[in-house]
């Protein structure tokens, strides 16, 4: 995390102006699939960070 998107299109400035993000944001089934990839990232970071104790 904290690299900058490389399938934006130039000049987009962020997620606000970037077409990819619209998409996924407009389309309730790819939102949803999104939402759970960030559930299971976020999940594997903490079990990560656990073992490392």
């Amino acid at each position: 995390m904290g690299e900058p998107c490389t399938l934006c299109f130039p000049g987009a400035t962020g997620p606000q102006d970037c077409g990819l993000v619209y998409l996924v944001q407009d389309d309730p089934e790819m939102a949803a699939e999104l939402a759970g990839r960030r559930t299971a990232h976020r999940a594997a970071e903490r079990d990560a960070r656990g073992s490392l104790r």
